[in-house]
């Protein structure tokens, strides 16, 4: 595998599987299984067994077998193939030519599927123009397709069953389909119908329809991450569609397993395990789970929970801040927070709209500005304290008296100096007289 960060530049070779998530100029020539990645940059000749493109390829295609265009990819290039598949979305500028190639059996044609649906077979051949298809379309049975799950973020997607490895369309990481659990779909041929489901002998119950009725999921309200627009939504619904300016609203939980560095903006959790990294510049959840590192910045609608120990770089911003006990987080940046509440060992400086809550055990080394703070017996806190708001001034929150001009008999040595006045002012009248 070529990572998203090595640049080759001449020829690459191989005889079994590849995948490629880098920058590749030059030619490459294999035997075995091609995969181009959603990150990839492929600006050369390519002569392989099969190929999948999830990425940008521009150059000369010439496959073997099977050719395999995502819906995110991007070819600009002759293609030629024994069996070409382009899902809808797929961006295509250029030639193609679909001949037999090595694929053997007296009745193996050609084909193109699009976005999934029953193969067609094509005319009799191809003159490097255009795909011609028949007026009259032969159904054909598609492949046997699998429901996986991303290991690494949880993504579901749908792969071929004979897939031996495939690369995960939301994080880039690559898993074997075989390793996850999913449940198998099949394509239906044209000609086929759905069958019916069972009739049953007796109409549902009265309890039956009451069970379905408080089976049903409950839902939510979610704002707009561009407009913010609030609308509800089912609780089971992954995304959404903002009813006022169309923009696409994610609902999904993230687990953060290994190094991630995409932006997330999502009404869901996002977990961070402890062998975890969170390193995005931009992180919007509605609650947060730190386990592992997180470098970038975070802001939740909700609850941030710490569970870890380490320093924080990022930024970190949410309605209620949770350090939770056995943890020693250092912070280097200010967390900002409607209530901070502190059980294990916090470094940084806080700023609270309401109240910061220390616990028994619990500690705090760092400025705190809050409307008013507890720190319970067995708790400590250790640096300046601010109870007002944050743009409030010294001078404002402690203001100067004026000096008063009462004399105060009750001031040390206030007598003393009265009468050595007055027995001053005596002598001097007595002087002059």
């Amino acid at each position: 595998m070529l990572s998203r960060d090595v640049e080759v530049k001449g020829s690459i070779k191989f005889q079994k599987e590849l995948m490629i998530d880098g920058k590749v100029e030059g030619e490459i020539n294999a035997g075995g299984v091609l995969t181009i990645g959603e990150n990839a940059e492929i600006r050369a000749e390519i002569k392989t067994k099969s190929i999948i493109v999830f990425g940008k390829v521009q150059g000369n295609i010439t496959v073997g077998e099977r050719c395999e265009l995502n819906s995110r990819s991007t070819l600009q290039g002759d293609l030629k193939a024994a069996r070409l598949v382009i899902e809808e979305g797929a961006t295509f500028v250029g030639k193609s030519e679909v001949t037999s190639g090595v694929r053997t059996g007296s009745n193996s044609r050609p084909e193109i599927v699009r976005n999934d649906e029953p193969a067609a077979p094509l005319k009799a051949a191809f003159r490097r123009s255009r795909l011609a298809f028949p007026s009259q379309s032969v159904a054909k049975s598609g492949p046997a397709k699998l429901g996986v799950e991303c290991p690494h973020c949880g993504f579901k997607q749908s792969e071929y069953a004979a897939a031996k490895s495939t690369m995960c369309r939301q994080c880039g990481g690559s898993f074997s389909p075989a390793a996850s659990k999913g449940r198998e779909i099949k394509l239906r041929t044209a000609g086929e119908t759905q069958p019916a489901p069972a009739a049953s002998d007796h109409p549902p119950s009265m309890l039956k329809k009451l069970e379905g009725f408080w089976g049903e999921e409950g839902s939510s309200t979610v704002r707009c991450f561009e407009c913010g627009a609030t609308q509800e939504v089912i609780a089971a619904a992954s995304s959404t569609i903002c009813p006022k300016c169309s923009a696409h609203v994610d609902l999904r939980d993230y687990k953060i397993t290994t190094n991630f560095s995409r932006a997330i903006r999502t009404h869901g959790e996002v977990h961070v395990t402890p062998r975890g990294g969170l390193s995005s510049s931009q992180i919007v959840c509605r609650s947060a789970l730190i386990e592992g590192k997180l470098r970038g910045d975070l802001h939740c609608s909700g609850t941030c929970t710490v569970n870890s120990s380490g320093k924080v770089a990022g930024r970190v911003s949410a309605a209620h801040v949770l350090v939770e006990a056995k943890s020693e987080v250092q912070f280097f940046r200010r967390v900002r927070a409607k209530s901070v509440e502190i059980r294990g060992h916090m470094t940084g400086e806080v700023i609270a709209e309401s109240a910061v809550v220390i616990h028994r055990n619990g500690s705090l080394n760092g400025n705190v500005t809050a409307k008013s703070i507890s720190v319970e017996k067995g708790g400590m806190f250790s640096g300046q304290l601010v109870i007002g708001s944050s743009s409030l001034t010294q001078a404002e929150l402690l203001p100067a008296k004026p000096p008063s001009t009462t004399p105060n008999f009750e001031t040390p040595g206030f007598v003393q100096r009265l009468l050595q006045e007055v027995v001053s002012e005596f002598h001097g009248r007595f002087a002059k007289s």
